[in-house]
């Protein structure tokens, strides 16, 4: 048989973690090779990387999280736990504080950017702007009171564009 791809792993993961909520890294991994204990064989479940010490089911399983961990919907801000982002969240949605791509527009009127001196930071933070919205990726976006913008990325890359 073929071993299950990535894709194919990551709702089974999404269910359990919903099921049983935050859990063990190991336990995790378990818990995805107990659902697919029919499709596994025992080659599959030890064959190895070219290390030849990482097991090559137990690292794809580890890729599926990190799939979903840069779609928003793993939380890992805690290291070795597995845990949903958000249990409201609905899986590769954009977040409710992503506007819509005519709000990258509003958002530099409304917000003053548009008389901002430094028209190449009003210029640069549009276009970034209407291409992280395009993406629907997961991103946040602040003003701060010295005009600065402060935009993030799944709360690892951060933009601060200062005028």
């Amino acid at each position: 048989m073929v071993m299950p791809t990535r894709s194919q792993i990551q709702p089974v993961l999404l269910q359990i973690l919903q099921e049983q909520g935050a859990i063990a890294a190991q336990e995790a991994v378990e818990q995805v090779t107990l659902r697919f204990q029919g499709q596994l064989t025992a080659a599959d479940l030890t064959a190895t990387l070219k290390d030849g010490r990482t097991l090559r089911w137990v690292n794809r399983v580890h890729w599926a999280r990190m799939d979903l961990v840069h779609s928003g919907e793993i939380d890992s801000s805690e290291r070795g736990i597995w845990k949903l982002s958000d249990a409201d969240a609905v899986p590769h949605q954009p977040t409710t504080n992503s506007p819509s791509p005519s709000a990258a527009q509003e958002f530099t009127s409304a917000d003053g950017l548009a008389e901002s001196p430094n028209r190449a930071v009003q210029t640069m933070l549009l276009a970034l702007l209407q291409e992280v919205t395009n993406a629907d990726l997961p991103w946040t976006m602040k003003q701060l009171d010295d005009g600065s913008v402060t935009l993030s990325y799944d709360g690892r890359l951060r933009v601060i564009l200062r005028p």
